[in-house]
């Protein structure tokens, strides 16, 4: 490992908001090395939000063991980028852990930082089915399960509370907001402009822009998701993340995925619970409109 090491940028947030797709498009561009595993979840102390968390009795805090091992271990998630290469990795927890802003900074002062944002509304009901149906750790309705204490759908949606956290931390200039909106209507502009913002060529297409990368599934295995996400983790820790690379060319993943999972149409939110939502959000999206200097009266 090099004594010099460092990250150029960190994808810090937010979950359910195009993270997926944001590392794909980043990991084909040839002048960029993204991490193996895409979450490396280092710089966190807990797992998730996890002291929120209540599924079927069980309660946080769930305490991420990472976060105590030494930085050679975070570099080892790095050994297949290549020299010239910029590198960095995704993981939306960072954006909601305590730990996570200053240890970042301390480690790195000078990284980049992406993070995406969507309707915190919709991006509250897309986890809770993702949960539900893909994990399977949520068996209350919506409804109730926005009536626990500290709720965690709704504390990840605090966007202006956390990302202040960060500003604080950081200059403004090294911290790129991207929307989910405006990846699902203009794909090829947000690309573009987030080469810029990592000063690479920008003039570079990736392949498959406008596909979703990761859409909502539900498991024909109970423990199928997790199962698939533990055994990369193990590639990677042996040493093996060639390995997971020659299988995702080859589209394994998807293939296992296809096995292990079926597309999601989850119902509509019901309009009386998208309205109890927004005058919690309310707040915290209008001190979010004023840092960033943008409306977003869409979301309400």
């Amino acid at each position: 490992m090099e004594d010099n090491f460092k990250i150029d940028f960190i994808g810090i947030g937010v979950t359910k908001s195009g993270t997926s797709w944001l590392t794909h498009m980043l990991g084909q561009h040839p002048d960029i090395c993204v991490s193996e595993l895409k979450e490396v979840c280092y710089f966190n102390r807990e797992m998730n939000l996890s002291a929120k968390y209540h599924y079927k009795k069980r309660q946080g805090p769930f305490i991420n063991k990472d976060h105590t091992k030494p930085l050679t271990w975070y570099q080892k998630h790095f050994q297949h980028c290549k020299k010239g290469q910029i590198v960095g990795e995704y993981s939306p927890v960072y954006f909601y852990d305590k730990r996570a802003p200053l240890a970042i900074k301390e480690t790195f002062p000078r990284v980049k930082l992406i993070v995406a944002l969507r309707n915190p509304i919709d991006r509250a009901y897309s986890e809770y089915w993702m949960l539900r149906s893909s994990f399977r750790i949520e068996d209350r309705s919506f409804e109730e399960a926005l009536q626990e204490k500290d709720v965690v759908y709704v504390e990840k949606g605090m966007y202006y509370k956390h990302l202040k956290v960060y500003l604080s931390l950081f200059d403004k200039n090294q911290i790129k907001v991207i929307f989910y909106d405006d990846i699902k209507k203009r794909p090829e502009a947000v690309i573009k402009d987030l080469y810029r913002f990592l000063e690479v060529d920008d003039s570079f297409i990736p392949l498959n822009i406008r596909d979703k990368a990761n859409y909502a599934k539900a498991s024909r295995i109970r423990v199928g998701v997790v199962m698939m996400n533990s055994i990369v983790k193990i590639l990677v820790r042996v040493k093996m993340a060639f390995l997971v690379r020659f299988l995702r060319r080859l589209k394994i993943n998807k293939l296992l995925l296809k096995i292990i999972s079926t597309k999601l149409e989850y119902p509509p939110m019901r309009p009386e619970t998208r309205a109890y939502l927004g005058d919690i959000f309310y707040n915290d999206i209008k001190n979010l409109e004023t840092e960033l200097g943008i409306d977003l009266s869409h979301w309400l």
